[in-house]
């Protein structure tokens, strides 16, 4: 069976795309690669929030799925909005790199004076700010690559950036921070496919090669911020990770538009009801911002 795998262009959408290339050609069918801009590629000065869609990294991968154009789409999934596009589905989750976002700094950086920070993330600015809140924020939009460049050419003191990306590409720089106070955006560090609902020969072979656990706090996650942002678009954190093969840790954080925290949880789930407790704890969420 001939596969064609779409992606963004970018080298790390590429490296994404090789993940599942890789694996569909290891089961001996045939693959090739479509790159597709989207609108957040083709515009890389206006700020994300003012976007006002989640979807500005998929919907042209979406569409050339739903034209044929391409049988499966690979995503960064915290790209992806919560609700499924008609017609789509989420075919398969690998397993989950790196969660955690870190702080790239120029040499001599110091927290005793007053910083300015990179981010295009109104969610890593909300949390940023609440820790430190004398930063000076600044916007930055483009891939890993000239985010990098523009920070090095840049009188700014640090640059918030996922770790997981910066991996994949082998661009680790020598002098960063973990975060590892920061909640993450829901599903960050997770590698997506997203294929036609009714092509059900590829979905499953996709099924078989997905990582259940993975799949499984994907959805807990995807839940949280679905339900949150069905009353406005505030920034989200959602992290779940298996603490056993029966439970579940549950870290979620929100922040109201105006980047004060509202809502923040910490729980231990049973798995068997995680499910109906990560949405009762959305829905808290929800009626306070």
């Amino acid at each position: 069976m001939l596969i064609t795998v779409g992606s963004r262009t970018s080298k790390l959408a590429k490296w994404q795309a090789d993940q599942f290339i890789e694996l569909l050609a290891s089961k001996g069918h045939e693959v090739n690669w479509k790159g597709i801009q989207t609108r957040g590629d083709l515009d890389q000065t206006t700020p994300l929030d003012a976007f006002g869609e989640r979807g500005v990294f998929t919907k042209a991968l979406d569409l050339a799925l739903l034209n044929g154009e391409i049988d499966l789409a690979v995503h960064s999934l915290k790209d992806c909005p919560s609700t499924m596009p008609e017609g789509l589905c989420l075919a398969a989750v690998l397993p989950r790199d790196f969660h955690v976002d870190i702080l790239i700094q120029k040499p001599g950086f110091s927290f005793e004076k007053r910083n300015t920070i990179a981010t295009s993330s109104s969610r890593r600015k909300a949390q940023w700010l609440a820790k430190y809140p004398d930063s000076n924020i600044v916007d930055v939009r483009g891939n890993v690559d000239s985010r990098l460049q523009k920070f090095n050419q840049s009188d700014w003191d640090g640059m918030i950036l996922s770790r997981a990306g910066l991996e994949r590409l082998g661009a680790m720089p020598p002098c960063f921070q973990l975060l590892d106070w920061m909640v993450p955006a829901p599903t960050q560090g997770m590698v997506a496919a997203y294929s036609a609902t009714d092509n059900s020969i590829l979905n499953e072979l996709l099924k078989r090669l997905e990582d259940a656990k993975t799949r499984f706090i994907a959805e807990l996650e995807r839940s949280f911020m679905r339900i949150v942002e069905m009353k406005c678009n505030a920034p989200v954190a959602a992290h779940a990770e298996f603490l056993s093969e029966t439970e579940v840790l549950f870290r979620a954080e929100v922040f109201d538009m105006n980047g004060s925290l509202a809502f923040q949880a910490t729980e231990v789930l049973q798995k068997a009801e995680a499910a109906q407790a990560v949405e009762a704890l959305a829905q808290k969420a929800r009626s306070l911002v």
